[in-house]
Formats: C-alpha cells, sequence, structure tokens
C-alpha cells in the first residue's frame, strides 16, 4: 500500500518537471522572437530603398507638334548707345539716370544721360543711322518731323523729308523743354550768321544811296548776300546728333535692361528698350525648322506659374545677331510665336514650352515621355538610360511630341527600342 502511494507521487513529480520544461522552453523560444538588437532595429525601422521610375522606349509613329523652348519677351528690343562726345571732348560718362528697369518710357522722354547730353526717346520705326542736320533730306528726316509733330512741335512750311527752318525751330523747342540747348553745326555759326546779316544789311543801304549808273551793280550784290545769307541759314543751326534720339515704334515702352550706373563710362550697348506686345522667341535645330511653318497653332506653356495661352507662329527667320558681349547662340533659326491673348508681364525673361501643331513622323520613331527628357547645362537634351542596375545619359536630339511623348534621336549609340528610361526618381 505504501509502495502505490510513492509510486504515485514519483510519477506525479516527473510530469510536472515535464510541464515545466515545455513551458520554459515556449517562453525561450517567445522571448528570442520579439527581442532584437539595437542594429536590427535601426534597419527594421529603414524605408525600403528606392529605385527611379522609368518607362519603355518605344518605336512608332508619332504625331502631331514639335516641342521647343522659347524665352518670353516684347515684340521689340531697341539698344541704346552712347552719343559722341563732338568736339567737346567730354568722356561718355553716365551723368543721369532717371529711369529704372521696368519703368514706363513716354514719347520725348528722357532715358538717360551722358557726359550732360540726353538720349531722347521718340516714335519712330527705323533706327536713327546719321546725324540730322539742316538741309538734310531723307525718310529719316520726315520720321523725325512725325515725331515732333506728335510731341505738339510743328515744323512750319517745311516739306516732307526736308529739314528746313520750321523743323529745326521744332527741335530747339524739344531740346529746351528738357532742359538743354541744342548742339549746333558748328562752333562758329553764330558769327558767319552775323556777318551774313551785315553783309545784306551794307547792300541794302548801297542801294539806297547808290547813283542811277551804279544802282543796277549795287542791286545785284544786295540779291547775292540775300542768297548767300539765306543759304548760310538753312545749313547750320541746331543738330540732331544720331546718339542723342531713340527711336521706338511701340510708345509707351519699357526700359527692359540698364547696364551701366551713374558716373562710370559707357561703350557700346547699355540700356535697352523694350515695346510691342509680349511674344516667345523659340530656336530652332536643323530638323525643327523643316517642320515649323507660319501660320501654325501653337501653345504655350509656363512651367514656373502654370500659364498656358494658345498662339501661332508668326515669323521664322535667322537668329538675331547677338548684343555686344553677349555669347553667340548655335541655333541659326528662331521662330516668333504670338499669343492670341496678351500675356501678363510676370511672364517676362521666363523661358517657356513651346508646342507648335505640326506633321506626324514620316515613319516609326524611338520616343520617350516627355518627362524623360531633360536639358542639360550645356544647352543639349539627354535620357537617362538603365541597364542591369547601371544608368547612362545618352545626348539626343529631341523632335515631334506628341500625347505625352516626344521623338528622340540619339547623337550617338545607346538608346535603342525596348530600352528603359527614367521618368522620375
Amino acid at each position: 500500500m505504501r509502495t502505490g502511494v510513492l509510486a504515485r507521487k514519483r510519477t506525479r513529480a516527473l510530469f510536472a518537471v515535464v510541464v515545466l520544461s515545455v513551458v520554459f522552453g515556449a517562453g525561450a523560444l517567445v522571448a528570442a522572437s520579439f527581442v532584437r538588437s539595437p542594429a536590427q532595429l535601426a534597419a527594421d525601422a529603414r524605408p525600403p530603398a528606392a529605385g527611379p521610375v522609368t518607362a519603355l522606349v518605344e518605336q512608332r509613329v508619332l504625331s502631331a507638334t514639335v516641342l521647343l523652348r522659347g524665352n518670353v519677351g516684347p515684340e521689340r528690343l531697341v539698344r541704346l548707345t552712347a552719343p559722341r562726345a563732338g568736339d567737346s571732348g567730354a568722356r561718355p560718362v553716365v551723368t543721369r539716370l532717371p529711369l529704372a528697369v521696368g519703368d514706363s518710357v513716354s514719347a520725348g522722354a528722357v532715358v538717360a544721360e551722358i557726359a550732360g547730353r540726353p538720349i531722347i526717346a521718340l516714335p519712330g520705326a527705323s533706327p536713327a543711322y546719321r546725324d540730322l542736320v539742316p538741309g538734310a533730306e531723307g525718310a529719316d528726316v520726315a520720321q523725325l518731323q512725325e515725331a515732333l509733330r506728335a510731341l505738339g512741335f510743328g515744323t512750319g512750311k517745311d516739306r516732307a523729308g526736308k529739314y528746313g527752318s520750321g523743323t529745326k525751330a521744332a527741335v530747339k523747342q524739344l531740346y529746351q523743354g528738357r532742359g538743354y540747348q541744342t548742339r549746333n553745326t558748328g562752333t562758329d555759326d553764330d558769327r558767319q550768321l552775323l556777318q551774313a546779316e551785315r553783309a545784306v544789311r551794307d547792300a541794302r543801304q548801297a542801294v539806297s544811296t547808290a547813283a542811277e549808273p551804279e544802282r543796277a551793280a549795287a542791286q545785284q550784290r544786295l540779291v547775292d548776300a540775300t542768297a548767300d545769307y539765306d543759304d548760310l541759314v538753312a545749313r547750320t543751326g541746331a543738330v540732331v546728333p544720331v546718339g542723342e534720339v531713340a527711336f521706338v515704334p511701340d510708345l509707351p515702352a519699357r526700359v527692359q535692361q540698364v547696364k551701366a550706373a551713374v558716373g562710370a563710362d559707357v561703350t557700346g550697348d547699355f540700356l535697352s528698350l523694350s515695346s510691342g506686345a509680349l511674344s516667345v522667341r523659340a530656336t530652332l535645330n536643323p530638323q525643327q525648322a523643316q517642320q515649323v511653318r507660319v501660320g501654325m497653332q501653337a501653345r504655350l506653356d509656363s512651367e514656373v506659374t502654370a500659364v498656358s495661352a494658345a498662339g501661332r507662329v508668326t515669323s521664322i527667320g535667322p537668329a538675331a545677331a547677338p548684343a555686344e558681349g553677349e555669347a553667340a547662340p548655335s541655333p541659326t533659326v528662331e521662330a516668333f510665336v504670338h499669343p492670341d491673348q496678351p500675356l501678363p508681364d510676370t511672364l517676362v525673361g521666363q523661358d517657356v514650352r513651346v508646342t507648335v501643331v505640326a506633321a506626324s513622323t514620316a515613319g516609326e520613331v524611338l520616343v520617350v515621355p516627355l518627362a524623360a527628357v531633360t536639358a542639360r547645362a550645356d544647352g543639349q537634351a539627354e535620357v537617362v538610360v538603365i541597364s542591369e542596375g547601371r544608368e547612362s545619359r545618352v545626348v539626343v536630339m529631341p523632335g515631334v511630341s506628341g500625347g505625352g511623348f516626344v521623338e528622340v534621336r540619339p547623337v550617338a549609340a545607346g538608346l535603342s527600342k525596348g530600352d528603359r528610361v527614367v521618368v522620375g526618381r
């Protein structure tokens, strides 16, 4: 009996040991599952490695737009140079700058003063190319006369295109109204005119006192003296130096740029005026120049301000010559796109995307999403190709674009159908 009781106690003790071993073993396993080292915790907290977003390079017919980049600016830009110092020998130093960048310029306004001499803005389509002096004739004289009359200065009986006494008087009024004296054809004009007046007076006196036999000769001397005086009056007096007026096609204009300061010497272009409505000047490579035509519809998009506008290509031609000190652009062709509605002034100077509606490609071409093409510092376009986890940059020539895709032609090898290009990060 006692032996049986002991056997049952041993059995219960053994069972308890087994149960405790299982419990502690399970606890250790659970603890091992949840306990992490600091390094493991930091690793678990990191976000998954991000990879670039890619798209497939396709080959297909693409239509129907040409993608360009253009700069927003005024239709016309008038660059001013320092007036000549004349016989005074004065340095071409800036003595006054009454206007700042962005200021409005009205007809007759003094936009700058160099060595004490003004530069006056006048309405006119043709730039000044010579000094306008009494007796001069030509279309530039007619333009000056029209500008003077528009400001309220009559030119008398002078015929159009002839710088006569009426034009001379109007020029004097223009300068005096702005606080300046006109320059004359010569430093001794007044002395010569005085002598000519005396000659006429003396000849008239001689006629009045001449005896009958000598009267005819005296009258001829009076005629000659009067003709000399009239000729001297006609070819002397107020001059409009070529550098003291700036003919601007559309006034009022705006001060676009000032590259000088009061007290500084100036050479070459130092101030520019812009006039006319805002338009976009876009550069074209040779292939694009063959696709874009005058009259084609276009869309203008500013990525900076999100402004979009419809327009039309109004002219295509050789790129304008760069201003003094500016680098010559590599493209030789440019197109002007005029918006259907006026653009806001906030777009002045911005680089915008120009999408010209054109014909489709002649056949299948390599195309990538627009987002895949980026601009390098040198102005060339490129795409980033991913192959076996490695990236390579391929310079391309963008072409026709449409539906969010753009035609690309690799400048060298490195891009084929089926490649993957980066469109985002």
